[in-house]
């Protein structure tokens, strides 16, 4: 379920780098010579921890990479750390949050919140960045009636719940 959800997380960043800057992304990798600027995400991070019950905080960490134009194009690689600095400065005026989306990439109604990006030019024409965020999910009815039923269960077949067998 985690990877799922952070397919969306992943869909709502790409999508969102592609709205602010203009310059097309990718979730797959691409042929040396693909035409730059282009930024590449690889494939989600993701990990979650139970904040109450019902509840899991989601977190993800993305990774990618901004593929500048080679030297002496119209863009050069300075350019490229500014349109950086400009999604960092867009993401804290969007209150660090990015819109999920679906894998049509329309807005799915679920936020990444919390979102920090850092970046750093690892070569004269490749920028890394890493983008983080969290979003607290509802289990599934399904998933949390289950849950339910193998914890009642243990607590059956174990005498009962730890205060019940201390009161016997």
């Amino acid at each position: 379920m985690s990877q799922a959800l952070a397919k969306y997380d992943l869909n709502g960043a790409l999508k969102y780098f592609q709205d602010k800057t203009g310059i097309i992304g990718f979730d797959h990798q691409q042929a040396q010579n693909a035409k730059r600027p282009y930024f590449y995400f690889e494939p989600p991070r993701s990990g979650k921890a139970v904040a109450a019950s019902g509840f899991f905080q989601h977190r993800v960490t993305l990774h990618g990479v901004l593929f500048c134009p080679p030297e002496g194009e119209a863009n050069d690689q300075n350019e490229m750390q500014d349109v950086m600095a400009a999604l960092d400065h867009w993401i804290a005026a969007d209150r660090f949050r990015i819109q999920c989306a679906d894998e049509n990439y329309n807005a799915y109604p679920a936020w990444m919140e919390e979102v920090q990006l850092s970046y750093q030019r690892v070569d004269v024409d490749v920028i890394a960045f890493q983008l983080r965020g969290e979003r607290f999910v509802n289990y599934l009815q399904e998933e949390q009636t289950l849950t339910s039923k193998v914890y009642n269960n243990n607590a059956i077949e174990g005498g009962g719940s730890v205060w019940q067998r201390e009161r016997k």
